[in-house]
């Protein structure tokens, strides 16, 4: 079945965008402490580059929400690639995934690099957890086993519940 690689296009711009901004600050901390020796203005220079550093580099060094900044993007293109309308069988929570089709004929599942689809016979089992963790189980050399986040226990016993009564009824 299909496999798709996902990245966050916003993700990805800030990383290149701030790692840009530290790269050329740091070039003109290094630029200004030539130019405070050469003057022997010493103290004054140093001063400048480590505020210049400390700048450049300030949004590598800032924790980041980064599961937040991820999540908003990996929902929606998890559900454009799933492309489920109306039915209601679809969740995402986090940066992982689970739907099936409106169909019913196919599972998806998600993590934040991969989305794959599954045929309803290739769903070996499933099982909640208990620790915010639903676990499918595919037939599948490269992902046997999904974990997909559901912080709601509710969530977990209704997926069950959809899981039985869509692979078991089949």
């Amino acid at each position: 079945m299909g496999r798709r690689r996902v990245m966050s296009p916003g993700a990805a711009l800030w990383f290149i965008l701030s790692e840009i901004w530290a790269i050329m600050l740091t070039l003109m901390a290094i630029a200004t402490l030539f130019f405070a020796f050469t003057s022997m203005d010493t103290v004054a220079g140093v001063g400048i580059v480590v505020g210049m550093l400390v700048v450049g580099w300030f949004p590598f060094l800032v924790p980041l929400n980064y599961r937040k900044m991820r999540a908003a993007p990996f929902r929606k293109v998890f559900q454009e690639y799933v492309g489920v309308t109306s039915t209601g069988l679809f969740h995402a929570d986090g940066t992982t995934g689970i739907a099936i089709n409106d169909s019913r004929t196919a599972l998806y599942l998600g993590s934040s690099n991969t989305l794959k689809k599954y045929s309803l016979s290739d769903v070996r089992d499933w099982q909640d957890q208990s620790n915010g963790l639903f676990c499918v189980r595919v037939k599948d050399l490269d992902n046997a086993a999904w974990h997909i986040v559901m912080s709601d226990p509710k969530t977990a016993s209704r997926w069950v519940e959809i899981l039985q009564q869509t692979v078991n009824e089949r």
